[in-house]
């Protein structure tokens, strides 16, 4: 269910006259999700099990369209009413979670037993997805991708915003590097991991290349050759809920990084790994450039959360990457992973566990995903990587105009996807110099 779409109670002042049955007042406030928990406390078991079924059947309508209005719901009722389906055919595991939690947390609501660990951490979902609209807009993303592309397997990684900036700015260094010989870039995700050219494509020859190594006595995810060439990654949004340094969600709620080193750190790492050498004043160009395009996306998010509800202050949330990959490929490229990585012993191929959590998302949440992280770039491959978080300022090429903004706000949202290109176009011709400087070495 989409947290934006609440269900709402007349405002009606005392002094106007009893609302008519059959009319859907434009004017509304969101019930407290602790006051709709509570009610069923108070019906039979009858009514309670018709409260939720209507209550599941109004969950998918409002998540299909978080944008629905009262009276475009008051049309559709009596057909979603009729059919009684939870969830839509092509929904995806996030989607179907969520369904499931807040099911759950209303049958937990009208019982007197101690919540166990794991409704509790379902409930912290709950509340942080109504008490800030940039979630739920993220969360609503991720789930309409998912039943856009019902026919790829959704996998999650969650990073500090800081990081992501600078590696959303390794797009340029490959950008130059194709346009130097007359190419156009074949990918436009950030370059999230280094492998070598040389590296493993698939599972079977990632481990049989490391079926000794000098370094076994580290974590297996911290291993230098592992840190290179994996992804670590969790199959729905809500996975691992309870092992926060194994939870996209948690990650991307604290906005952390697994490793997160100072921007000045990461871009010489980044020309050291290419063999370019770029000066002092170079490397502070780059920061400041990384710097900005971070305020660029922090300005862009602002702008498109409600004028009534900016002045709250609000922690900076992570970015979220969603990797679409064809089921065909995810035994070939993944592995089931326990913490730190080690692959997991099981006779049910990962493949199969991916598509359970379809129809049974909860059963499977401390399920773990590695990836080469390669495959990625492979245009056979059709992956597809979509950046969540930031009210989708990464992953915009033109802005949408929301419903209900300003003129003003709308020029703002506008000069700050110009000045993102910029930004772009200045760091694409820094790498550009330095590699002039590297080819006349």
């Amino acid at each position: 269910m989409s947290a934006d779409s609440l269900i709402t109670i007349p405002s009606q002042p005392s002094n106007q006259q009893p609302l008519q049955l059959g009319k859907i007042p434009t004017s509304c406030k969101p019930i407290p999700i602790a006051i709709l928990c509570r009610i069923p406390k108070y019906l039979n078991q009858e009514t309670r099990e018709v409260s939720a079924l209507v209550s599941r059947t109004w969950c998918m309508i409002m998540r299909k369209n978080p944008s629905v209005q009262l009276e475009q719901m008051e049309q559709r009722r009596v057909m979603h009413m009729k059919t009684l389906q939870p969830f839509s055919i092509s929904a995806g595991p996030t989607d179907r979670f969520l369904a499931e939690l807040f099911s759950s947390l209303s049958e937990s609501a009208s019982s007197e037993a101690e919540e166990s660990d794991e409704m509790i951490a379902m409930r912290m979902v709950q509340n942080e997805m109504e008490k800030d609209p940039r979630i739920r807009r993220t969360i609503s993303d991720i789930c309409a991708i998912e039943s856009a592309h019902s026919q790829l397997i959704p996998l999650y990684h969650a990073m500090n915003s800081t990081i992501f900036s600078c590696i959303d700015l390794t797009h340029e260094l490959f950008s130059a590097l194709y346009s130097a010989n007359g190419e156009k870039v074949p990918y436009c995700a950030p370059f999230l991991r280094f492998p070598s050219v040389e590296g493993s494509k698939t599972t079977e020859e990632f481990f049989k290349q490391r079926s000794s190594s000098l370094d076994d006595y580290l974590p297996f995810d911290h291993r230098p050759a592992v840190r290179r060439e994996v992804f670590s990654l969790n199959p729905q949004m809500f996975s691992n809920l309870l092992n926060g340094g194994e939870s996209t969600w948690d990650f991307y709620l604290s906005n952390l990084s697994m490793w997160s080193p100072k921007p000045t750190a990461l871009f010489k790492a980044l020309c050291l790994h290419y063999n370019l050498h770029p000066t002092e004043k170079e490397l502070e160009t780059l920061c400041q450039l990384q710097s900005e395009m971070d305020a660029l996306a922090q300005t862009y998010e602002c702008l498109t959360i409600p004028i009534e509800l900016r002045s709250e202050r609000r922690k900076n949330r992570g970015v979220i990457i969603q990797i679409l990959v064809p089921l065909k490929l995810i035994d070939r490229i993944c592995w089931a992973a326990l913490p730190y990585g080690e692959p997991e012993k099981s006779t049910t191929p990962l493949s199969q566990r991916c598509v359970q959590l379809r129809t049974e998302p909860c059963k499977d949440l401390s399920l773990q995903v590695r990836m080469l992280v390669q495959n990625i770039f492979v245009p056979g491959h059709h992956m597809k990587v979509i950046v969540h978080g930031y009210g989708g300022f990464y992953s915009a090429e033109s802005a949408i105009r929301p419903a209900g903004m300003t003129e003003d706000d709308w020029g703002k949202m506008q000069s700050t996807l110009v000045r993102k290109k910029a930004v772009q176009v200045e760091t694409r011709k820094l790498f550009a110099k330095l590699m002039l400087r590297k080819d006349k070495k």
